[in-house]
């Protein structure tokens, strides 16, 4: 959902590569997970606040990192939270998870890498191939329609909260 949010931000539909800095995908995964780091309850009388997990091991170290940042402030929102003296680790935290995580094993298929969406251009940058912006931003209801189904059955597939 990051690369197709920067696409409709920074992309054209030229069928042009697209060069994104690691530093906006950073920032994009701070702007996605911002109410995951948030504790939540059930309501019910007895139930502990706690926020939600979303690996089956640790919890993720995105959400991990948003939520301390949060547990230190009462700002609601990423925007608000940029002031902030400690944002700017915060989007360096994330920002070499999502490179050494996200960026490293998405685009890893039965134990080989095929790049074949974007590559690695230079220190903290991609390059989303020609097309690939196109396709991002022509697609962007069903890619976000997708990855929300998809997030959702892994959540409920989990079976830890």
């Amino acid at each position: 959902m990051a690369l197709a949010d920067l696409a409709i931000e920074f992309g054209a539909d030229d069928g042009d590569d697209l060069m994104l800095a690691n530093r906006h995908i950073g920032e994009r995964f701070i702007s996605l997970y911002w109410k995951h780091g948030q504790p939540y309850s059930t309501g019910l009388p007895g139930s502990v606040s706690d926020v939600l997990v979303q690996n089956k091991g640790a919890q993720a170290a995105v959400v991990s990192a948003i939520s301390a940042f949060r547990s230190n402030s009462p700002i609601t929102s990423p925007q608000a939270a940029a002031s902030l003296p400690g944002y700017q680790a915060l989007v360096s935290a994330v920002t070499a998870t999502v490179s050494a995580q996200a960026l490293k094993y998405l685009q890893n298929f039965g134990g080989g890498t095929d790049e074949f969406f974007f590559e690695r251009a230079s220190a903290g940058r991609i390059r989303l191939k020609p097309g690939i912006a196109y396709c991002l931003r022509r697609f962007y209801p069903l890619i976000q329609q997708l990855a929300r189904t998809h997030w959702i059955d892994h959540i409920k597939q989990n079976g830890r909260t």
